[in-house]
C-alpha cells in the first residue's frame, strides 16, 4: 500500500509541474485532483494522476493504472482504456493501447491504428510511425498512410509548397587536418529535403546546411576543413523542388 501512495504522489507530482496554468493540485490520500486559484475544486481527487495542463478543453488523467481523458469539471470524455497517453493538438492525440500506438480524436474515435511501435508528429497534418523496421508518414487527418521514410528524422522543418528540410545527427567521416588517408569519426548534422510522402528531394548528407529561397529554390552550404580548422562556405549548390540542379544564382552568406 505504501508503495502504491508513493507511485500515486509521484505521478501527480510530476504531472502538475506546468508553467502557466491556474490549475493546481491537491491531494486526498492516495488520489489527487486540480483546483483552481481561489481554491475552488474544479478536477475531484479521484485519480492516481492528472496533467494539469488543459489541451483543447482535455486533459489526461490515469484511473486504475489506465489513462483516458477528463474535460475541466473532471467528467469522464474518453475511457480509461490506455496504456500511455499525450494530449491532444489538433485534434489528435496519441495513445498506447494494449501495447501498440496509434491516434484518436476528441470523441475517442480511432483515427490512426493502433498497430505501431511508436509515433510522433512529423511537421503539421502529419505524423511518423514505426512499425517493425518501417517508418511511415500518415495523414493525421484521416489516418490514410501517405509515404515513407527511409530515414528516422530527428527534425522537419515546415513544409512549403509541398516540400520540408529534415535532419538528423549521425556519426560522419572527417579528413583529419587535411591529411589523405586519415579520418576520424564524429558527430554531424545531416540534412536534406524530403516532399510529403517522404521521397528525398535533397538526399542528406553530413556537413552541410541547407537555407530554402523565396523563389523556391535550395541553396546548400557545405562546411569544410579540418578537425581543427573548420569554416563554412557557401557553394553554387542550387535545387529546385524537384531536386533538379539550377545554375546560375547568385551565392549567400549563411548568415542572410
Amino acid at each position: 500500500m505504501k508503495k502504491l501512495l508513493l507511485i500515486a504522489l509521484t505521478l501527480c507530482t510530476l504531472n502538475g509541474m506546468a508553467q502557466d496554468v491556474d490549475l493546481v493540485l491537491f491531494f486526498e490520500g492516495a488520489k489527487c485532483g486540480l483546483k483552481d486559484k481561489t481554491g475552488k475544486v474544479v478536477v475531484p481527487a479521484a485519480y492516481e494522476a492528472v496533467h494539469a495542463v488543459f489541451s483543447e478543453g482535455l486533459t489526461i488523467a490515469m484511473l486504475n493504472q489506465k489513462w483516458g481523458f477528463i474535460d475541466q469539471t473532471g467528467k469522464e470524455v474518453i475511457p480509461f482504456i490506455y496504456d500511455d497517453a499525450g494530449n491532444f493538438s489538433d485534434g489528435l492525440a496519441f495513445a498506447q493501447l494494449n501495447g501498440k500506438w496509434g491516434g484518436i480524436d476528441k470523441t475517442g474515435k480511432e483515427i490512426i491504428p493502433f498497430i505501431y511501435d511508436n509515433v510522433a508528429t512529423f511537421g503539421k497534418d502529419l505524423a511518423k510511425a514505426k512499425q517493425g523496421k518501417q517508418t511511415k508518414l500518415i495523414n493525421t487527418t484521416t489516418g490514410e498512410v501517405v509515404g515513407s521514410l527511409r530515414i528516422d528524422y530527428e527534425n522537419v522543418g515546415e513544409f512549403i509548397d509541398g516540400t520540408a528540410i529534415v535532419s538528423f545527427m549521425r556519426l560522419a567521416g572527417e579528413d583529419l587536418l587535411g591529411r589523405r588517408g586519415i579520418t576520424t569519426l564524429h558527430m554531424a548534422l545531416w540534412q536534406g529535403v524530403i516532399d510529403q510522402t517522404g521521397k528525398e528531394i535533397i538526399f542528406p548528407r553530413p556537413n552541410r546546411l541547407i537555407k530554402r529561397h523565396t523563389d523556391g529554390t535550395f541553396e546548400v552550404f557545405v562546411k569544410k576543413g579540418g578537425a581543427k580548422k573548420v569554416k563554412i562556405v557557401s557553394t553554387t549548390l542550387f535545387y529546385d523542388k524537384t531536386g533538379k540542379r539550377v545554375k546560375g544564382k547568385k551565392k549567400t552568406s549563411f548568415e542572410d
